[in-house]
């Protein structure tokens, strides 16, 4: 009898211990614990990596759009400054320098749009005296930045004659009559995708030739 109670409970001890787990077996599990937990990570920063990209490039185009909307708006209003000088100074691909009452206090302003960088500034220069003269000191503000058209080779202006054609020679500015303006925009974080192009153009309804 004795003998049977010591193999019955050698049994019930060997047959409890099969319902454990292994050192290996929990070394498995954090594992694979681990392993899930390095997914999680990963998935979570690269979602809030694009969704921060998306972000930013919204802000960008947006900053963009309103820079062009500026430029336009000023070019339009593009007129003889007070001294009776025409109304475009200098012009290239990447700055026009033109007369416009920038800020509608009934006094024309010499006005500069330019890119230098990767951002799309505007100069002010107020007229002084009389009769009036524009050798002050040049205000400069940025109207917006992340512009890749220096990076990438792209004009930012373009201008055209009465006749449509394209105004190659700046030496002459009675020429231009008509400029297109063409912004690309991006944040910078990612610039071989996701350019975004903007273009605008502005008739200079002032200019009498």
């Amino acid at each position: 009898m004795k003998s049977a109670k010591t193999l019955k409970k050698c049994k019930f001890r060997i047959e409890n211990s099969s319902l454990g787990m292994s050192f290996i077996e929990v070394m498995v599990w954090i594992g694979v614990l681990l392993l899930l937990m390095f997914a999680m990570t990963v998935a979570i920063i690269n979602v809030y990596r694009n969704n921060s990209y998306t972000f930013e490039r919204a802000l960008a185009v947006l900053s963009a759009r309103k820079g062009l909307e500026n430029a336009v708006q000023l070019v339009r209003e593009a007129q003889y400054s007070d001294s009776g000088a025409y109304p475009i100074v200098e012009l290239s691909n990447n700055s026009f320098t033109f007369y416009a009452d920038y800020d509608n206090d009934d006094s024309v302003e010499k006005i500069r749009i330019f890119l230098e960088g990767d951002a799309l500034k505007r100069g002010v220069v107020e007229p002084a005296g009389s009769p009036a003269t524009y050798t002050g000191s040049e205000v400069i503000s940025t109207i917006s930045n992340n512009i890749r058209n220096i990076a990438l080779g792209r004009d930012l202006f373009t201008y055209y004659d009465s006749s449509g054609a394209v105004v190659s020679v700046f030496s002459n500015v009675l020429d231009p009559v008509f400029v297109k303006i063409n912004i690309i925009a991006n944040t910078g974080k990612n610039p071989t995708v996701n350019d975004y192009e903007l273009q605008g153009s502005a008739f200079m309804r002032n200019l009498k030739n």
